[in-house]
């Protein structure tokens, strides 16, 4: 088009050449820096936090803030050999690594979430 139109159409191509390598980029870099870009704006999730795992459900305490996470609430639960992610609703999850459990209290909240919650996978 460039050639054929005898250079006429270049002050149409380049803008829009320019602005997708600018998008190309731009794309990249969300894609990359999404995870520390959210930790950043949540301020909260920054300290450490405590669980408590008994028969009424899950209690996270970040602080002196207590989030209770009773079982019937939990929609679906996905348990797997390194983790297992806790869904309240479809949109909201709660990872907890086997790293973060010693292997018995692991093997036992496993065994916890497969029978209290309706749906496992």
């Amino acid at each position: 088009m460039l050639v054929k139109g005898g250079g006429k159409n270049l002050w149409y191509s380049v803008p829009l050449i320019i602005y997708g390598v600018v998008a190309v980029i731009l794309h990249f870099y969300t894609n990359r820096t999404i995870g520390k870009r959210a930790f950043k704006k949540l301020r909260d999730y920054h300290d450490p936090f405590t669980m408590r795992i008994d028969e009424s459900g899950v209690e996270i305490s970040i602080g002196d803030q207590p989030y209770a996470l009773p079982w019937d609430k939990i929609q679906k639960a996905l348990l797997t050999d390194e983790m297992i992610l806790l869904y309240p609703n479809d949109k909201v999850f709660f990872i907890f690594p086997k790293d973060n459990f010693t292997p018995q209290d692991f093997s036992d909240f496993r065994i916890m979430a497969k029978e209290r919650v309706s749906k496992t996978f």
